[in-house]
Formats: structure tokens, sequence, C-alpha cells
């Protein structure tokens, strides 16, 4: 079977199924996401995707550096732009900001679930 995926009135989605294996379990979870195309004239192909998501080890986080006196903040800069103090920092610049912990160096922003 051909999909013609370039006709107009193509359709794609996927559909996902989650599997949460608890806190403390290895792999935490799984997705199996199955993926669907149809085209214009019903034909339809899809396709089993395997997503596995791995516990993490508290040892693999890495905090922001400090800022302190060898690696200080400019007080003129913060008194213009409060934001600098932030862990997001100046938007158009988010490297100016304090820095979230990172795991395998991925933010892990502060929401109280590691999930969110």
């Amino acid at each position: 079977m051909i999909l013609l995926t370039c006709e107009p009135g193509g359709n794609g989605w996927y559909e996902d199924i989650f599997t949460d294996n608890g806190n403390c379990s290895d792999p935490r979870a799984t997705i199996i996401r199955t993926w669907y195309f149809e085209d214009s004239a019903g034909n339809e192909v899809s396709c089993v995707q395997n997503i596995t998501i791995d516990a993490f080890d508290l040892a693999d986080v890495v905090f922001p550096a400090d800022f302190d006196d060898s690696n200080p903040f400019d007080c003129q800069e913060v008194a213009e732009i409060a934001l600098l103090t932030t862990p997001e920092g100046y938007p158009s610049d988010p490297f100016d900001g304090t820095g979230y912990p990172t795991l395998n160096g991925i933010p892990v922003q502060v929401t109280g679930n590691l999930w969110e």
C-alpha cells in the first residue's frame, strides 16, 4: 500500500498507553505510542513506538554554581534588571539567571513533581 501523505486531507495522530511502575521502580514508567497516518483516500498505516523512562539516581542531579565573591553579580545590573537573580534570568538571555538544577543536562524546574 502506498500512503499518499502529500495530498490535502491527510491526517496523522498518535495514541499513548502510559504505565506508571511506581516511584522506586526501574523503569519508572513506559509509554507505548502508536502512530497513525491516513491519506485522503482512507489508506491508513500505523507503527508502534516504545518509550522507556528510567529511574534516576539523586547523585545525577547537578546544582547551579554559586554566585559568591569569586563569581558575583554586578550591583548596578541587578538594580536595573532584578530578574538576573531569578533562576530563569532575563528573558532575552536565559543564561544570565542563577540557573536550575539539572538532571542529565536538562533543567529540572521546581514544581514538586519531576513529571510536571
